[in-house]
């Protein structure tokens, strides 16, 4: 199931992690389950972003992978990034339901080629690009 969040800095692609500004909007996940939670710290994780125009139009696709550092109900779910991404992390909303668990096998990343053995989740999310002239997502 794909999340959707709002940013509104318009990513330079897949060298650098989107930046949002969801955590200034949101609130704690009503049913945030500390037991999931738990489970993905450490977990690797392989991450899909669609990025949509105000016209549900897709824009870019980028995918990324790491491992869950922190997953907090207020401050989101960051992941440690690897592969091209190493040495940069990127937080998401706290939305426990945007992961699932991944099916076993080689998964790969198609802006790069690189394969993920066994990732432990998957997730995906949507982001609505900002509207330039307004400033508006």
């Amino acid at each position: 199931m794909a999340r959707t969040m709002s940013k509104h800095d318009e990513p330079a692609g897949i060298e650098t992690a989107i930046e949002t500004d969801w955590a200034e909007r949101v609130s704690t996940h009503p049913d945030w389950d500390q037991d999931l939670a738990d489970d993905l710290i450490g977990a690797i994780v392989l991450v899909g972003i669609t990025e949509i125009d105000d016209g549900d139009e897709a824009v870019e696709r980028l995918q990324m992978w790491g491992m869950v550092e922190s997953a907090d109900p207020d401050a989101g779910i960051e992941i440690e990034l690897h592969g091209e991404l190493a040495g940069e992390s990127w937080v998401c909303p706290p939305a426990l339901d945007a992961f699932e668990r991944a099916e076993p096998g080689v998964y790969t990343v198609h802006s790069t080629g690189e394969k993920v053995v066994d990732p432990d989740f998957t997730t995906s999310w949507t982001v609505t690009r900002a509207d330039e002239e307004t400033g508006a997502a």
